[in-house]
């Protein structure tokens, strides 16, 4: 994935001069920057097609590792002076980019560069977010510096195993330096799920996530706080209890009070009413729990919500099916989703007749269904097609022989509302906006049905939340 990182680089620089301390991975490396060339022709040799084609680039890429770089190589090139320190530090060596925040440990004396090796055609942004995770390590490696000498310590080990080693010392420097097993840590972390929850010195916690390998159809820029509305609500991809397992110990009260009060069928008005904290404060939380992948945005779960199949739903994966089956013992995943192989509402399918406990556990599985990316909500959008547009003023409207007769209160009513009626409103849009019922909604369009268009489709401003892919149907 071009978001997993190459290596890791760890080079110290002080008055005894530069040094690589380690790098991680450390099989593939070339320790002594070897390359292969194709020999030069004679001068005098003819000239063929072949010659005409542009010399291919050296790769310092094996097998989704750095390779063709020395250790001297590294150290001369990640030992910056003092002048270049507490910045942001990027090289790019044909096809891979080095990204790091050089940070000095104590009093200007000692520097640290925490590297990390990326292709070079990573995103503007992850290159971002490896310089951020750069930065966080190096200021709780300074902090752990100034409070114990945690650096000084780690760096004598590392220096020792280097100073003893006959050829590679880097597999006795993690026998021997916690910072080491550190750094090992993050690596494996990010290649494996791109998040890191790490404890420098068992004490500074650096908590770290790379939203690219967490939602890999999603651009991270894209989740942004004013593309929320009051009307959303948070539906948790986890239990509550893991959820709040994994917080550290600072994390905000603000958010254990979400959590605490959270339901799938409540608002984001509504949590801010129950947990007694602004609306601002609520978006910026289920921002970072999407962020997180914690939660998803969604409409609150109502009779009236609409859903189909979602097009991306990973259907043929077989361990979906038999946890859906494990959790709802006695039912089939594929059996309860053709339901909703076309659009179909939940009031069409949870009767009151039913039995409360049969009805509770369908909403349970539209909760995991949900979970699962497995359906998605369509929501209906009016457009306004006037009649007198489509047909003369002799013709009667779309064949009806009766003509509709309009009282005043619904053309103002119309009038009023027919600035949404632009296939930007969807109805639970224009609810909120204007503070109408839906059955005044659905009563005003049925009345002025000739003049308008409706179409189903997913909220653009939900997907940005979760998943790049759109989807249209029309109705």
């Amino acid at each position: 994935m071009e978001g997993n990182p190459l290596s890791i680089i760890l080079v110290k620089s002080d008055s005894k001069g530069d040094r690589l301390l380690f790098r991680y991975p450390y099989a593939t490396e070339s320790r002594h920057g070897e390359t292969t060339h194709k020999k030069r022709k004679s001068v005098y040799a003819l000239t063929t097609s072949d010659d005409l084609e542009p010399p291919h680039q050296m790769s310092n890429i094996s097998h989704n590792q750095l390779t063709g770089f020395s250790d001297e190589v590294l150290s001369n090139l990640f030992a910056v002076k003092s002048d270049l320190c507490e910045n942001k530090f990027e090289l790019k060596v044909n096809d891979v980019r080095f990204v790091g925040h050089p940070t000095l440990v104590n009093a200007g004396s000692v520097l640290i560069n925490i590297q990390f090796a990326l292709r070079a055609t990573a995103s503007h942004s992850i290159v971002k977010c490896y310089y951020d995770l750069s930065k966080r390590l190096g200021i709780a490696l300074r902090h752990e510096e100034r409070r114990c000498g945690y650096v000084a310590q780690e760096t004598k080990a590392m220096v020792t195993a280097h100073d003893e080693a006959q050829i590679s010392p880097y597999s006795q420097i993690l026998t021997r330096s916690a910072l080491a097993r550190d750094l090992r840590t993050v690596y494996e972390d990010l290649c494996a799920g791109g998040q890191v929850h790490l404890r420098v010195n068992n004490w500074i916690e650096v908590s770290f996530c790379l939203p690219h390998k967490l939602h890999p159809e999603l651009d991270p820029d894209l989740l942004c706080i004013q593309a929320l509305r009051p009307y959303h609500g948070l539906l948790l991809l986890f239990e509550e209890s893991e959820i709040l397992s994994g917080l550290s110990t600072d994390a905000s009260p603000a958010l254990t009070k979400i959590l605490k009060v959270h339901s799938p069928v409540k608002s984001f008005q509504v949590l801010a009413a129950d947990a007694d904290i602004v609306l601002d404060h609520v978006y910026k939380i289920a921002r970072h729990l999407v962020y997180w992948a914690k939660a998803k945005v969604i409409f609150p779960l109502c009779e009236s919500n609409v859903y189909v199949v979602s097009p991306t739903a990973p259907l043929a994966v077989h361990s979906l099916t038999e946890a859906f089956s494990e959790k709802f013992q006695g039912t089939n995943l594929l059996t309860v989703l053709s339901d909703f192989s076309l659009p179909m509402s939940l009031g069409h399918r949870v009767s009151p007749l039913d039995n409360p406990q049969h009805n509770t556990q369908f909403i349970y599985m539209i909760v995991w269904m949900l979970q699962h990316s497995l359906l998605l909500q369509l929501h209906t959008y009016v457009h306004l097609m006037p009649s007198s547009a489509k047909m003369g003023d002799d013709d009667e409207l779309l064949g009806d022989d009766e003509r509709v007769v309009h009282t005043s209160e619904e053309i103002a009513m119309f009038s009023r509302l027919q600035r949404h009626f632009n296939g930007r409103h969807h109805f639970e849009e224009i609810m909120y906006l204007e503070n109408v019922r839906r059955s005044q909604l659905l009563q005003l369009i049925d009345k002025f049905r000739n003049e308008l268009i409706m179409r189903q489709t997913e909220d653009p401003m939900i997907a940005n939340f979760f998943c790049s892919k759109k989807m249209q149907l029309t109705a």
